[in-house]
């Protein structure tokens, strides 16, 4: 034991480009970490033909290759942070090899600080000037490893200190852009259901009647965006009835100038006139505006044998915005159609609670580690955002459960990422013992 402690430590400070070229694939790590200390060995005059790594020896190195390797497979992590990561292998090593807790202490410095690291680099793309200061930091603290550990483990301790202070400020960046993240889907969904509604009322009144040109592009732009105000803005019923009750009555006045009932239509409109004011104004124009518009509208209405005609409307309901459909193509790889969903499974979806956490996993094999940060009141899709506190899908219960079905997602994935990789290594220890 004492042997290979002298040729970590001998190795340990050297450039890590083996270990990183190592974690570019998956099984790699733990022949590159025995092929370092082989040479290593031989470097200090051990013949090489005489290295044999204990069993207690040859556990640590396997464990510790199977933990990198597999917080590199479940992290969103560059590949600039390979050599980062490829740098703290040895002193891991090291770690496993002088102290078991490790791997069982989840209050353990070197798992505090590995964890750290993990945080400061997952999803990072270095495209803020935070951002960068995060992966420099994270890169100071593994050089500290680097340079001062020699079985001591309050390097550890230290390192993780100077980086969580500034991870600290980046959790209550993330905070608020959760928080504003959320507004604005909330906000996104209220308009899309205020749009869907209002183009449902609109379509049903184009159904009743044949309507003048002026009518019917009143209704369908003034009127349906005075409808979208007010069901967005006012939550008082009667307004919301009173803007409803002006699209009848428009209806009505077309209906009064087509049967040539012109004093009965010259006391409707002037009874709605406060209405149609009120509808122009809520598309921002001021009352002289508004009165202009009014009286193009009594014009095209003293014609009482004007041509009139089914009339019909684009909807302003957008359906999928390009954000979401980007989305769909990037998670959803058969797209939004659910058919086919597990209802079992979609049942375990629809229990998820805010600040649940996740593992889902891009139709390119990225993985990424997912939070719920809001159920929509309105049509109980689920808000998942990273740890950046960034969007990364608004999904149905329906569509987390094709993913999970897919193998894509995984429910209840561990807090830490060092808990997350260990899960991972010890499912796949089993399987490797099932199969034997």
């Amino acid at each position: 034991m004492d042997e290979m402690l002298s040729v970590v430590s001998l190795l340990q400070s050297e450039p890590p480009d083996a270990f990183a070229r190592a974690l570019a694939g998956p099984g790699r790590l733990g022949s590159a970490i025995r092929d370092h200390l082989s040479e290593g060995a031989r470097r200090i005059g051990v013949d090489p033909e005489q290295t044999r790594f204990s069993d207690e020896e040859e556990d640590a190195i396997d464990l510790v290759a199977l933990l990198f390797d597999s917080l590199f497979r479940t992290s969103s992590l560059q590949d600039r942070a390979r050599r980062l990561y490829g740098r703290l292998v040895l002193p891991y090593v090291k770690v496993a090899l002088t102290d078991d807790g490790l791997f069982v202490q989840r209050e353990h410095p070197a798992r505090k600080l590995l964890d750290a690291i993990t945080e400061a680099c997952e999803g990072n793309q270095a495209s803020t000037p935070q951002e960068r200061e995060l992966l420099d930091r994270a890169a100071a603290a593994s050089q500290r490893v680097v340079a001062e550990y020699n079985e001591d483990i309050a390097v550890f301790e230290l390192a993780h200190a100077e980086l969580d202070a500034l991870l600290g400020q980046q959790r209550r960046r993330s905070a608020l852009q959760e928080e504003r993240l959320v507004k604005a889907t909330l906000g996104r969904e209220r308009l899309d259901q205020a749009r869907e509604t209002a183009d449902e009322a609109l379509m049903e009144r184009l159904r009743k009647v044949r309507l003048t040109q002026a009518v019917a592009d009143f209704l369908a732009m003034p009127w349906r965006h005075h409808m979208v105000q007010t069901l967005l803005r006012d939550e008082d019923p009667a307004r919301r009835e009173e803007a409803l009750a002006l699209g009848d009555a428009l209806l009505k006045a077309d209906r009064l100038a087509a049967e040539n009932r012109g004093r009965e239509l010259a006391d409707h409109l002037l009874e709605i006139e406060p209405l149609v004011l009120r509808c122009l104004a809520s598309s921002g124009l001021d009352d002289s505006a508004a009165r202009h518009g009014l009286a193009g509208l009594v014009r095209a209405l003293a014609t009482p044998d004007g041509p009139r005609r089914a009339q019909t409307a684009r909807p302003l309901a957008a359906g999928e915005t390009v954000e979401s459909s980007e989305e769909h193509k990037l998670w959803l790889a058969g797209g939004t159609a659910t058919i086919g969903h597990d209802p079992e499974i979609t049942e375990r979806m629809r229990a998820l609670e805010i600040g649940d956490w996740m593992r889902v996993t891009d139709v390119h094999g990225e993985i990424v580690a997912a939070k719920v940060a809001w159920i929509s009141p309105m049509t109980s899709r689920f808000l998942l955002v990273n740890r950046r506190g960034l969007r990364v899908l608004v999904a149905s219960a329906e569509e987390l459960a094709l993913m999970h079905k897919d193998g894509r997602l995984v429910v209840g994935s561990e807090r830490s990422a060092f808990d997350e990789a260990m899960r991972r290594v010890r499912e796949r220890l089993d399987s490797a013992a099932a199969a034997d």
